[in-house]
């Protein structure tokens, strides 16, 4: 199976504003959600899922559950209501990046493999 990377929205009305809060939501509310544009073929339960935000990714969690394409609902760590008609990775923690990598924001999701997987790996392995 395959890793994943999904960009953050830097909407902080919606979303937390930094990897640290995104974590501190995880640990003290619960699951959290990432909505995705098409089902991941590759990726599955266990998998990691690494975050790219403001040019970087910036953290990781594990794939929890890979919710299907029905219609679902869920709330922000604010408070917004949110609806989704398509599939998202449901993740209940996630770690910061002890040394952030630099990678280009995109659209939807992207399988990580290869060189950029490894540099990704370090990245949570630096002294």
């Amino acid at each position: 199976m395959a890793d994943i990377m999904i960009t953050l929205s830097t909407d902080s009305r919606v979303y937390a504003g930094s990897i640290e809060q995104e974590a501190n939501w995880a640990k003290s509310d619960g699951p959290l959600w990432y909505p995705l544009p098409t089902m991941p073929r590759r990726a599955s339960e266990g998998c990691w899922v690494y975050f790219i935000l403001r040019g970087y990714m910036v953290g990781r969690a594990r794939i929890n559950k890979i919710r299907s394409k029905r219609l679902w609902t869920g709330r922000t760590h604010k408070g917004k209501l949110l609806k989704h008609h398509g599939p998202a990775v449901v993740c209940s923690s996630v770690q910061v990046a002890t040394s952030p990598v630099k990678h280009s924001g995109f659209q939807g999701y992207r399988y990580v493999a290869g060189p950029l997987l490894m540099k990704f790996h370090k990245a949570f392995n630096a002294p």
